[in-house]
């Protein structure tokens, strides 16, 4: 890679390409703290994304009901971190309700 981020060779344009274009889910929610919340999305280099977005959403479900009254907002968000379509829909935890 360039300086500047830019790839400098076949290969990496060809990873950045791969990388927009995959598929995959994370689960992003709000932690109740004193005065507000703070948002999370569970997700790391080396954790592997849900692959399909159904699953997503029963594995937020299964979270939602570890501690509804902290961890709140709970919804599925794509590789690129943006909230899924109708996500507002299904939205766990919905806080403030």
């Amino acid at each position: 890679m360039h300086q500047d981020g830019a790839p400098a060779t076949f290969a990496e344009a060809q990873d950045l390409i791969d990388h927009a274009t995959r598929i995959g889910f994370y689960v992003a929610y709000d932690h109740r703290v004193a005065g507000g919340c703070r948002s999370h999305r569970l997700s790391g280099p080396d954790e592997c994304p849900f692959s399909t977005e159904e699953a997503a959403w029963q594995w937020a479900a299964a979270f939602s009901r570890v501690c509804p009254d902290r961890f709140v907002n709970i919804y599925v968000v794509d590789l690129h971190y943006r909230p899924v379509p109708r996500y507002y829909e299904r939205i766990l935890n919905h806080y403030p309700g």
